[in-house]
């Protein structure tokens, strides 16, 4: 099964985008497993401000409804708040944190189903924790 087309990921419109791992709900909630996973693509020169700016366009283009962007350009680092569809075409929520590091931006990201009183500030942790694990790796 290729992750990646599943998840809605065009290799064509992506090719330096790649998924890393993804962490599945083993019990579906109204069959759609919330789910956590991490991206990585070569950004080369972009600062993530530039990097998140024609990400959110693309969001757009693609239908998204992009809640809040925002970037820490001291860290390099920033969170996307967006709704899109699942495969069923139910309203998905999804919630970003990325973190640019040697030309490479890495995306984590957790989605799932409304009700959105379930994200909260622990999921704001957790990514950034995954994501700065990475970083010292």
């Amino acid at each position: 099964m290729n992750l990646q087309a599943q998840m809605g990921l065009n290799p064509m419109l992506t090719p330096n985008l790649r998924l890393l791992f993804v962490l599945y709900r083993v019990s579906p909630i109204a069959g759609f497993a919330p789910n956590v996973n991490l991206l990585a693509e070569q950004v080369g020169p972009l600062t993530l401000r530039e990097y998140l700016a024609r990400s959110v366009h693309q969001m757009r283009v693609a239908g998204m409804s992009v809640v809040s962007a925002d970037v820490d350009d001291a860290s390099q680092s920033g969170v996307v708040v967006f709704f899109g569809r699942d495969p069923a075409g139910r309203q998905l929520f999804q919630f970003q944190r990325l973190l640019l590091t040697n030309g490479v931006c890495l995306i984590a990201t957790a989605s799932q189903l409304p009700p959105l009183d379930q994200m909260g500030e622990n999921l704001r942790t957790e990514l950034a924790g995954i994501l700065n694990s990475l970083q010292r790796a």
